[in-house]
């Protein structure tokens, strides 16, 4: 299957410079230490293995969560983290849940890609039930297989479980082009059974759930010593250099990192080991040194060689991404020959380090994109309804590429002065940009296809007023600025629409064609300007006689005013409205 990375495939130049040095790395992976708090902007978003937006996830960091939408996306503009290293829980129903981990730097924002594997899709996963008194095996589509003994289940609380079992487990081959984005953890950093910094080759993984008949989760009973036997299939691709005895990693949120647990012994095309609980299970060979593999993505944007923000790479089975000065960095197994360096999930256009690295060792590999390619640039500032630049703010582009038939989502983040660039297809027929910051965001559209670099500056809208609602006498909400749970939107183009919705309360609307009106005018209901309203005990209806008035239309600001008269029912209603005043199609959401 084709990516968003593939996005890159046909038209990279490459400049390589190969430095060797020793360096003081302050930012290498380390343990958490939980007196460190690092505060930073998370974002990313979320497929499943055919690469399709999954809606419904939701996204935990700390005691903050986010539920995805139908792009898949989640954003969080300020997001605390205790200690060195962030934990991301990724979760939806019918889905394996996926953890996250990697370093964190102060400032630097959290960029991810990830990928949720169905529990139904017969192409990775299995399920077996079966009765807990008997012995019993989970067989995965590969032939991996995880058996049981019988009588070997326990409750959460630890109390002997009798009863159905039912057994769900994926496989994951790091040979799988798309395996960076599904595998817990994200780096190759762990600590080893004596508690020694690492870093990981993976052989292969394993996630296995335990549930019992009403879907809660069961463990293993270690009290009494109760073990499952994996025997997990080795790659054919990596069969020729896997180790005859390998170590048996567990993925430890709590670290934010995976821990060295026991070995596994190679057996024909397999290994076997044993694990006394189930969590995400890996089979990896360890370094105990460590290199680093860097570089820049650049391309000449209006006669000026800037880099480029938010291009996926894959290196060495990890998944990074250039910041907004287009640089990535990836911490790598010193004395592995044959790592890669990739803009792309195939083989295609990808770099090979031939020798393996010594430790400490950086090497530098550079991305040229060039002029005349398919390849152009989208840039501009993100500011301000006051015109300040933003930092840090979200920039998202989408669109439908129609080489690889594929949705295309590429997301940066603004530099300290406001500014963006990111690099698309031409080819496409429109594209959709969307900056984020806080609780606010700005749309806009570009249409393609796109021969050339092209500018686009997007404005933050104001924050709103009082957004008032009151029907048949009662008060539906009242709120001001970007009140939780809130969207508040004003569009002045061809047409004036104001939209106020407060989830699970109520709403109204107020549309027209005058998009000038005149301040502190009063115009008729429904003949200048029609108000539709809503809320939980009724459906939507519009007003069928009232009066309408501006008291305020400032196109550098808010559009405020008020109104009142009667639905079809002869229902007396009643509102306020303060919402941003845009050209563009904007949401302030928070």
């Amino acid at each position: 299957m084709k990516t968003i990375i593939q996005l890159l495939l046909p038209t990279l130049f490459v400049t390589v410079m190969l430095v060797s040095c020793k360096k003081d790395r302050k930012d290498d992976p380390q343990p958490n230490n939980p007196t460190t708090t690092i505060t930073v902007p998370v974002s990313g978003y979320i497929v499943d293995v055919y690469g399709s937006p999954l809606s419904g996830v939701t996204v935990k960091v700390g005691n903050q969560t986010f539920t995805t939408d139908y792009s898949g996306t989640f954003y969080f503009q300020s997001a605390t983290f205790s200690g060195q290293r962030y934990t991301i829980t990724f979760e939806k129903q019918g889905y394996f849940t996926l953890q996250r981990s990697g370093q964190l730097v102060q400032g630097k924002p959290v960029v991810l890609n990830v990928g949720l594997i169905s529990e139904n899709d017969m192409t990775y996963a299995a399920t077996k039930q079966f009765n807990s008194s008997q012995a019993d095996s989970v067989v995965l589509p590969n032939n991996s297989v995880v058996s049981f003994p019988a009588n070997a289940f326990v409750t959460a609380n630890g109390t002997q479980y009798n009863g159905m079992v039912t057994v769900k487990a994926c496989y994951l081959d790091p040979t799988w082009i798309k395996y960076p984005m599904f595998v817990f953890n994200g780096d190759l950093y762990a600590k080893d059974s004596t508690n020694n910094d690492v870093m990981l080759n993976p052989f292969a993984g394993l996630n296995v759930v335990i549930e019992d008949a009403n879907g809660n989760k069961l463990q293993l009973d270690s009290a009494n010593n109760k073990k499952a036997k994996i025997k997990i299939k080795i790659p054919p691709q990596l069969a020729a250099n896997a180790p005859n005895n390998i170590e048996m990693w567990v993925y430890a949120p709590q670290q934010g990192a995976k821990q060295g647990k026991g070995s596994a012994v190679k057996t024909g095309d397999s290994y076997q080991g044993e694990v006394l609980h189930f969590t995400y299970w890996s089979f990896e060979e360890s370094f105990d040194t460590k290199a680093y593999v860097e570089g820049y993505v650049k391309k000449n944007v209006s006669g000026n060689e800037i880099g480029i923000g938010g291009v996926p790479i894959v290196v060495a089975n990890q998944l990074v991404f250039t910041d907004n000065s287009g640089f990535y960095k990836a911490i790598v197994p010193a004395g592995l020959a044959g790592l890669t360096i990739s803009p792309k999930y195939s083989a295609l256009q990808s770099h090979t380090i031939t020798n393996a690295l010594s430790d400490g060792q950086v090497y530098q590999y550079d991305f040229i994109i060039n002029q005349g390619s398919s390849l152009v640039a989208i840039y501009g500032t993100v500011r301000s309804s006051n015109q300040q630049p933003l930092a840090n703010a979200l920039v998202q582009i989408n669109y439908y590429n129609y080489t690889s038939y594929t949705n295309e989502i590429l997301h940066t983040f603004t530099n300290s002065q406001g500014k963006y660039q990111i690099v698309v297809d031409g080819n496409a027929t429109s594209y959709s940009i969307m900056a984020k910051y806080g609780s606010q965001y700005v749309s806009s559209y570009i249409s393609g296809p796109l021969t050339q670099d092209t500018q686009k500056d997007l404005t933050m809208p104001a924050t709103p007023g009082q957004n008032y609602l009151k029907a048949g006498g009662q008060i539906i909400f009242n709120i001001t600025g970007n009140a939780q749970n809130a969207t508040i939107s004003g569009y002045f183009n061809q047409e004036l629409s104001i939209y106020v919705h407060v989830s699970n309360t109520g709403m109204f609307n107020i549309s027209g064609i005058n998009v000038n009106p005149t301040i502190n005018n009063t115009y008729n209901l429904p003949s200048d300007y029609s108000v539709e309203y809503g809320h939980q005990v009724i459906s939507h209806r519009n007003l069928t006689s009232g009066t309408i008035k501006f008291t305020k239309f400032n196109t550098n600001g808010l559009v405020e005013g008020e109104f009142n008269g009667q639905d079809s029912l002869g229902v007396q209603v009643e509102g306020k409205f303060s919402v941003p005043y845009s050209t563009l199609l904007l949401r302030s959401k928070k």
